[in-house]
């Protein structure tokens, strides 16, 4: 099942989601770390890849602060 234009967010929901900036966001697709389609008015990420970003980020700091 495809999800509709609505359900995806942009640069500015997705750097919400992850506490990160816009430009890390868009420096992020444009590294392919998170994937983006584009429209015509501009890039947009589907929530379950921001998600696994998001999952995959926590990970990366629980490790961190166990090693510490």
């Amino acid at each position: 099942m495809v999800a509709t234009i609505e359900k995806y967010l942009t640069p500015t929901q997705a750097a919400r989601a992850l506490n990160l900036s816009p430009d890390r966001i868009r420096q992020m697709e444009r590294n392919g770390d998170l994937p983006a389609i584009r429209t015509a008015t501009g890039r947009l990420f589907a929530p379950e890849d921001v998600e696994r970003l998001r999952r995959e980020r926590e990970a990366q700091r629980s490790v961190r602060l166990d090693a510490a």
